[in-house]
């Protein structure tokens, strides 16, 4: 079982709004691919949030792992696309899952999860990122941690990526994430390969996974390290949650005992898919199957 905490909002977009957010976006991934999942969040005690409350269930989550918050409202983000069809996003703060707190329901996934899923947004008040810490300290060391570090601006700080890399195993990443990393823990001038090999020699890090866009991914690990082409597609529509494909794909592919090759490649094709349609989640659900029938 997969236990994936962290935020679930509505992506705005200038001419429609879906359902979002990396976490979900991950463990919605994870159950199209047979996974058992557990989705853990907060949301307002609103119409959005009685919506997301609904389309949760409809996807088979249960709504005992959501919190509901009687003063916050649901989380949201305005997104809009620059002249590169990338995502700008605009992130509302104050919100249900900024308030998000540990609980025995929580505890108890924790205590059979193979893996436990994280990123950084949810963790951006002081209130969540104690909470956060609470969760890590019970997590079952066996338990496999996977750190999709997701930064949003000013929605992140040094000290929540230092305290999550301590519970990380597998270190999820985009090109530019990793230079703002490399900066926050640079004493000095500190090429590629030093820092990889400060961050497997500070932390428990077993592998890193960069996605480097149109230039493919790398997958390295301690004794070494592999390349990873990107997929050509026919049209991408946008960018958005391409990212959050290629982690749940990957880490599906570590769970089913893939090797790793395949599991990047196969992780690869599916963000490439998920371009091909609008928002985050494929409309059409034969792309799982595609995915695992593999290249």
């Amino acid at each position: 079982m997969v236990v994936v905490i962290g935020e679930i909002l509505f992506d705005i977009f200038p001419d429609y709004q879906r359902i979002g957010g990396a976490p979900f976006n991950f463990a919605y991934h994870l159950k199209q691919l047979g996974q058992e999942v557990r989705f853990f969040s907060r949301v307002g005690n609103d119409k959005p949030g009685m919506e997301i409350l609904e389309i949760l269930k409809s996807h088979g989550f249960s709504p005992d792992d959501i919190q509901i918050d009687k003063k916050h409202p649901a989380g949201s983000v305005n997104i809009s696309m620059d002249e590169n069809g990338i995502p700008v996003y605009e992130i509302v703060k104050n919100v249900a899952y900024d308030y998000f707190v540990w609980n025995e329901t929580l505890d108890s996934a924790l205590a059979s999860a193979r893996m436990l899923y994280f990123g950084s947004l949810a963790q951006r008040s002081a209130q969540a990122f104690v909470q956060y810490q609470k969760i890590f300290y019970r997590k079952d060391p066996k338990s496999i941690g996977f750190y999709d570090i997701n930064l949003r601006p000013r929605s992140y700080s040094p000290e929540i990526i230092h305290q999550s890399l301590g519970y990380t195993d597998i270190l999820k990443l985009s090109l530019e994430e990793w230079e703002t990393i490399e900066k926050i823990y640079a004493t000095g001038d500190r090429d590629f390969n030093a820092f990889q090999n400060f961050l497997f020699h500070n932390f428990p890090i077993k592998m890193i996974i960069i996605t480097k866009g149109s230039r493919g991914s790398e997958v390295i690990q301690p004794d070494g390290h592999f390349l990873v082409d990107a997929i050509t597609v026919p049209e991408v529509v946008d960018t958005v949650g391409a990212g959050d494909a290629y982690a749940a794909v990957f880490a599906h592919g570590i769970l089913s005992g893939w090797g790793l090759r395949e599991t990047s490649q196969r992780a690869s094709r599916f963000a490439s898919l998920v371009c091909t349609f609008p928002g985050a989640l494929p409309s059409d659900l034969s792309v799982y199957k595609e995915i695992m029938k593999g290249n």
